[in-house]
């Protein structure tokens, strides 16, 4: 049996999965922001429904990136080095 274990915590069984749908695996429905939406807000909504990456759309609903949990991790590094460095 070959397995990995999924981003949620759940062992996959890679043999069986390999007929499966996407949508068993998903999250519906998604979670998507725009380019100007807060970078804390984005946060929370990951927070809040456990997911490690946000879809950004454009204006009209077009993938236009990804927003990803390091990405939040590395702006909040950005700003308390800056805020370090300010003192």
């Amino acid at each position: 049996m070959t397995c990995f274990i999924a981003p949620w915590g759940e062992l996959i069984d890679i043999e069986e999965a390999a007929d499966s749908e996407m949508r068993q695996y998903m999250t519906t429905p998604p979670v998507v922001v725009t380019a100007g939406t807060f970078i804390g807000d984005v946060a929370q909504m990951m927070f809040d429904a456990h997911i490690h990456r946000v879809l950004v759309v454009n204006d009209h609903d077009y993938p236009h990136g990804i927003v990803t949990g390091t990405d939040i991790l590395a702006a909040v590094a950005r700003t308390a080095r800056s805020a370090a460095k300010g003192r």
